[in-house]
């Protein structure tokens, strides 16, 4: 065998090396998706006040949206009308008529003693949760589901999954929550989240947008299935296309056929 038929080989053979290592290194270092449902289930298992709801309900409330049988309650841009909103969206699958009634006048109540300009919206929603919300474990189960600890487990699943070779953050403002209760025997919600480069480099920066699905089990107590998919990846025009080619590498299990 010659000079450069011996090179050949250790280029192929290094390489394979370094295949076997990357693969050896995801599936020690990654999280996979059944691990991440088993990490939502611990959060739900916690008692409510031991999560981010009261913090996380009226930050978020202006980014959900409640899908019933017959219609879809819209987001609404003010913070205590959304708050009704979603308690009550939420209470129309899982409760009688009455009952929805009877949660909207108990909110509607306790946001008068806050005053309509209140910024204190954190401490209305545990006060509300605390006295009338938190007995309707369907309800809470569902809202609880929107919350920034049972996305978390997915978001860090990602990071790990592209490592440093697709390294992002957050946008700010590009976060949305659909609640889909128009299905009684699939009742999930979908979190969708724009996510960019880590670097602002015009040669690294890219974009992406991904979906979090999170179903419950029939009778609300834990979640039964978790789907993670990128919808939406954009680069900068001044990317080589060997590096786009890296960033859609990393993420391809996770790609919508029409971005593969």
């Amino acid at each position: 065998m010659n000079v450069s038929s011996t090179v050949l080989w250790n280029i192929v053979g290094w390489t394979a090396a370094a295949v076997v290592f990357e693969l050896i290194r995801r599936r020690l270092f990654a999280r996979p998706l059944a691990e991440v449902q088993e990490m939502m289930n611990k959060a739900l298992k916690k008692h409510w006040r031991q999560t981010p709801l009261a913090a996380d309900v009226p930050r978020l409330a202006r980014k959900i949206a409640v899908h019933l049988p017959t219609k879809k309650l819209e987001r609404h841009d003010e913070v205590v009308p959304a708050m009704e909103l979603v308690f009550t969206g939420i209470a129309e699958h899982c409760s009688s008529a009455e009952t929805v009634e009877l949660i909207r006048a108990e909110f509607l109540e306790e946001a008068k003693h806050y005053g309509p300009h209140t910024v204190d919206h954190s401490r209305l929603a545990m006060d509300f949760v605390d006295k009338i919300y938190h007995s309707h474990t369907k309800c809470l189960n569902v809202l609880r589901l929107c919350c920034q600890d049972i996305l978390a487990p997915a978001a860090i699943h990602l990071k790990r999954q592209f490592d440093e070779k697709a390294s992002f953050k957050d946008m700010r403002g590009h976060w949305h929550i659909d609640i889909y209760l128009d299905d009684k025997d699939a009742i999930r919600v979908t979190h969708a989240k724009r996510e960019q480069a880590f670097s602002y480099d015009e040669h690294e920066y890219f974009e992406f947008l991904w979906e979090l699905t999170v179903q419950l089990t029939a009778d609300y107590s834990q979640v039964s299935n978790v789907s993670i998919k990128i919808t939406d990846l954009k680069f900068n025009d001044k990317m080589t296309q060997s590096r786009k080619d890296e960033i859609k590498a990393v993420m391809s299990e996770y790609l919508t056929p029409n971005l593969r």
